[in-house]
């Protein structure tokens, strides 16, 4: 049986204090039990505990192993849908308050939210103008992303973290089943996963990378192999060496000007 995820991504342009980030995990919280009881009835909710909190990001992961966790995970995208008005809002009233008190985290200075199953997201922003949410659209695209991989499930599901190289972030990557054994001796590992990728659509940050059809270890570097770039490209004649060229645009860079 695989192992259902749900995360919630928040954004602020600046640090999230931590109040503000343990009310919206409130607020996430009983919107998944308005779900979990409307799917499958008070009496037998569906069961979700912490899976994981990425450290120094306002992201959190609720895990379900239960066979209707996956109706769950796709009405909380329903929800983060019809937050803008376009669509219904599965269950009615008893979904909509949750959901209204998670909104209402754009007034406490959260600027946008991301709901993300292993099957999409939904990334919401506030409409100024209109003083409502917005679903912010988004195009996955197939790429590669480059990091090191800090986070590792393998229970009852495929799923890791990848710090991205470039924008040191972390990314959430999906892999299907047919592929377990690209999991295999990743953890604390640099790689590269090639996939469907998702992007923060104003900053180009990528948050999700999802079926995955490669994973390539990155080899360690060797000490010293630095000095086999050496000479790479001659110097032509009245070229500037390269550590003149470095301290030019380094001297450049302070305000100064070099001496001819």
């Amino acid at each position: 049986m695989p192992r259902e995820t749900v995360t919630l991504a928040l954004n602020s342009g600046t640090d999230i204090g931590f109040g503000e980030f343990a009310e919206a995990v409130s607020h996430f919280a009983s919107l998944l039990k308005a779900l979990s009881e409307a799917v499958a009835g008070r009496n037998a909710p569906v069961d979700w505990w912490f899976g994981e909190i990425v450290a120094g990001s306002a992201i959190v992961t609720a895990v379900s192993d239960d066979e209707k966790a996956a109706v769950v995970a796709r009405d909380c995208l329903k929800v983060g849908r019809a937050l803008d008005g376009h669509g219904d809002m599965p269950h009615g009233e008893r979904v909509r308050v949750p959901a209204g008190k998670l909104v209402a985290m754009f007034d406490k200075g959260v600027r946008e939210f991301r709901i993300g199953t292993s099957e999409d997201d939904v990334v919401l922003c506030r409409n100024a103008l209109h003083d409502k949410p917005v679903v912010v659209p988004l195009r996955p695209a197939l790429g590669a992303i480059e990091g090191t991989v800090e986070v590792l499930s393998r229970r009852r599901g495929l799923h890791f973290n990848l710090y991205d190289s470039l924008h040191d972030r972390p990314v959430s990557c999906y892999v299907s089943a047919e592929h377990a054994d690209l999991m295999r001796d990743i953890w604390g590992r640099r790689v590269i996963v090639q996939g469907l990728v998702s992007r923060d659509a104003e900053r180009g940050w990528p948050f999700a990378v999802r079926e995955v059809t490669r994973i390539e270890p990155v080899p360690d570097a060797v000490p010293g192999a630095w000095r086999k770039a050496r000479g790479a490209i001659p110097r032509q004649p009245g070229q500037p060496r390269a550590e003149e060229a470095i301290r030019r645009l380094r001297d450049m860079d302070r305000g100064y000007r070099p001496v001819r």
